[in-house]
């Protein structure tokens, strides 16, 4: 859509140069009132592919529910012990494949369960702290809010006033303060 916006803009400001001088300003402000998109309605829609491509990932992990009574297939037994993906290499696929108190520590050619971390360990994903910990700034941490700065987050939609979800380098997108100036803190 943005390319079609530039492209459009290009078309009418070589238009416009055919033109007298004083109508390429007029022409400009027509456009723009015609086709702009705010940067928030950008990031919203932005947010929309993201929840869609999120929905789309989590329908096919459950795709092999059982109907009648909800339980999970896993993966290894849908395919047999005499597979190559079993439990001794893929254990499993997502953390509700494990036990309570465990996650999925998952790699491309072998995955397993592993006990939760306590208080300061460090940590990529709330899944991996124990009892109602949360992954906050990279380490289990108890008594934090989702929602709080550096608790992590998926989507904008999320944010108090004061916040942003934003990404950094080795995490998932966490809570950051938003400065008067409309900088990050």
């Amino acid at each position: 859509m943005l390319l079609f916006t530039l492209l459009s803009l290009t078309l009418s400001l070589v238009k416009a140069d055919q033109r007298r001088p004083s109508d390429l300003s007029v022409t400009l402000a027509e456009h723009v009132a015609l086709s702009q998109f705010t940067l928030n309605e950008m990031f919203k829609e932005v947010e929309k592919l993201m929840e869609d491509t999120q929905q789309k990932l989590e329908e096919a992990v459950h795709q092999d529910s059982d109907r009648d009574s909800g339980n999970t297939i896993h993966l290894s037994t849908a395919l047999g012990q005499e597979s190559r993906w079993n439990e001794e290499d893929h254990e499993c696929l997502i953390d509700e494949d494990c036990e309570e108190d465990s996650y999925c520590l998952y790699n491309i050619s072998s995955s397993k369960c592993v006990l939760c971390k306590s208080t300061n360990l460090e940590c990529v994903k709330d899944e991996e702290c124990c009892g109602e910990q949360l992954c906050v700034w990279g380490v289990c941490m108890q008594n934090k809010t989702r929602g709080d700065s550096g608790t992590i987050c998926q989507y904008q939609s999320d944010c108090s006033p004061l916040l942003c979800c934003a990404v950094h380098k080795g995490t998932t997108g966490i809570w950051k303060q938003v400065l008067p100036s409309g900088l990050f803190n």
